[in-house]
């Protein structure tokens, strides 16, 4: 019988009819009523695989699915090559896994892979990538999942990463990187065939937008908090805060600009940032931090920041030990962007032309067609702009 033009609610109540003839072959009645009564296991074709009861015991899932996938030759003798696809709670699901697997075969030892041993993997190919930065905050968000570390990634579902998410406590810029994160995770995933679908796309940060319990504006330095840096200048510590202020970089820009890139004869420090397209730039060296500058220059280490063994200094590291001091000794409260803002905002009481501003501090904005011809600023003029403020 063919039937044709099926909706999707009759198809349905077909496909369920269909499962119903498949395990069930007669109605009883009992005192509750009509009930189904299953049908005797079936003989399955050859080399489909197996369900069986492991033993009479309670077990959660006490049957166990197995696959003969081949023979192996030990000596004389011809041995099957037999693969425990996993266990089941009852035969009807140990069959439907035989389905499963036979259907679209998978490497089962694979889908064992937990969520942390898919982490360790994923982290040694992809962190020689990123910046800093970015692994600092994906290692944040990892540190949060212990509760699936354990779990085998083909078992978790978007329930389980949804509670993850909705007990971090994180704000909701986070919450974003944490489910890039793992749609990063799943795409490793899915491409070694540990799981067959990628759950974190249903993942919903959005509810968390409103709910951003470490949400705090961006605040500028006051012109008193400035000239409180400027009579504490000969603390080296000070002097970054100071440098960050009047060039207006980000702070994994700075931390990350090399001796090579600084040109002290012409005034001006390349930028190779990673954020957008315009973070590659050049930043003028204002006369006030000049000295600064060639101080640096002259020190051991490859970067102009260095650490404390003359290698570049870790984002992560430099917060905790370098700024936090400052901004605690000076009875301040600001976090290091503050000095990009607080730059923006002196050139603009300065009356500088805003396309300066945004050649200086490496913004796209909304350019029109005359901005971007004149992309090739001459460096005087950036670095006039930059000695007025």
């Amino acid at each position: 019988m063919q039937i044709h033009h099926i909706s999707a609610v009759h198809k349905k109540k077909v496909t369920t009819l269909i499962f119903l003839c498949t395990h069930f072959t007669k109605f009883t009645h009992e005192k509750k009523g009509w009930v189904l009564m299953p049908r005797k296991k079936m003989k399955l074709p050859n080399g489909y695989g197996t369900v069986f009861r492991i033993d009479k015991r309670k077990r959660r899932r006490p049957f166990v699915v197995k696959k003969t996938i081949g023979w192996d030759l030990i000596g004389d003798k011809a041995v099957q090559n037999v693969i425990v696809i996993g266990y089941a709670k009852t035969y009807e699901e140990g069959i439907k896994m035989l389905e499963e697997y036979n259907l679209s075969p998978y490497d089962v030892s694979e889908r064992k892979t937990t969520f942390s041993q898919v982490w360790e993997r994923w982290s040694e190919e992809h962190f020689p990538e990123l910046s800093d930065s970015t692994i600092a905050g994906y290692k944040a968000c990892y540190k949060t999942c212990s509760k699936i570390y354990n779990i085998p990634m083909s078992k978790l579902r978007t329930k389980d990463l949804q509670r993850v998410i909705d007990e971090s406590g994180k704000n909701a810029p986070t919450l974003k990187r944490f489910k890039s994160l793992l749609h990063s995770m799943y795409k490793y995933a899915l491409r070694y065939d540990i799981v067959d679908k990628d759950y974190s796309r249903l993942i919903n940060v959005q509810k968390h937008k409103n709910k951003n319990p470490n949400q705090r504006g961006h605040t500028i330095f006051t012109n008193e908090e400035i000239k409180r840096l400027w009579d504490n200048q000969f603390d080296a510590d000070v002097q970054v805060v100071l440098m960050l202020i009047y060039t207006g970089v980000r702070i994994g820009e700075m931390l990350s600009i090399k001796k090579e890139e600084v040109h002290l004869n012409d005034r001006y420090i390349e930028i190779h940032g990673t954020k957008t397209e315009n973070a590659e730039r050049i930043v003028p060296i204002a006369e006030k931090i000049y000295p600064f500058v060639r101080a640096r220059m002259e020190e051991d280490g490859d970067y102009l920041i260095n650490n404390t063994l003359s290698t570049r200094a870790k984002i992560d590291n430099y917060r905790r030990t370098r700024w936090m001091p400052v901004m605690k000794n000076l009875d301040m409260n600001h976090t290091p962007h503050d000095t990009r803002h607080t730059c923006a905002s002196l050139l603009a009481n300065a009356d500088t032309n805003p396309l300066v501003t945004k050649k200086i501090l490496g913004h796209s904005g909304a350019m029109d067609l005359t901005e971007k011809v004149y992309t090739h600023l001459d460096v005087s003029i950036l670095i006039d702009a930059i000695n007025k403020i």
